[in-house]
């Protein structure tokens, strides 16, 4: 069974950010969000195509409010 909704933390860095691209290019995925405390480069985050980054810190409680 495949998720409807996909929560990547460390979307960031490299390895994160392809894995996001990746689960966002399965059009089976409903919705994929990027969680770092820093932004993929520009390049990358192009690559994410139709996921949504979120710039937060899991380790901090607001991170309820994104989920």
């Amino acid at each position: 069974m495949t998720p409807k909704v996909v929560l990547v933390t460390g979307a960031g860095g490299y390895v994160g950010a392809h894995l996001t691209a990746r689960l966002a290019a399965n059009p089976d995925i409903e919705r994929v969000l990027g969680v770092d405390t820093a932004p993929p480069a520009k390049d990358l985050l192009r690559a994410m195509g139709r996921a949504e980054f979120v710039r937060a810190d899991i380790r901090n409680p607001l991170i309820a409010k994104v989920l």
